[in-house]
């Protein structure tokens, strides 16, 4: 005879080591070059970003360099907007911006 109790447990664990597995974003991020600013929102990061940046660049050298937004995931990996997108849409995760999701691409205020 199986303990319903046991078997709800065991599925339980089950779902929950398959959740886990999942691939989320976590916080909005910019990648220059090696450097990789994490915060709440990307116009924040800019910000933040901007004053650090500009103590080593000259305005110039600041503007050229190529910066990429996009989000830091559970797995510690850099992703843009269009693959962020994906790992929450296969995660079954829904925005929380009035609206939902707009166009092929995560926005900050999608996750929080």
């Amino acid at each position: 005879m199986i303990n319903l109790f046991d078997w709800e447990d065991r599925k339980f664990m089950e779902v929950k080591m398959q959740v886990e597995k999942l691939e989320t974003c976590l916080r909005a991020a910019i990648r220059v070059g090696h450097e990789v600013f994490i915060g709440r929102r990307h116009d924040e990061i800019i910000l933040w970003m901007s004053a650090k940046l500009l103590t080593k660049y000259t305005w110039e050298e600041y503007m050229k360099l190529k910066k990429e937004q996009g989000f830091i995931t559970t797995n510690m990996r850099f992703v843009d907007r269009v693959e962020g997108l994906q790992l929450q849409l296969n995660a079954g995760i829904a925005s929380v911006a009035p609206g939902g999701y707009r166009g092929n691409k995560l926005y900050s205020e999608d996750l929080y």
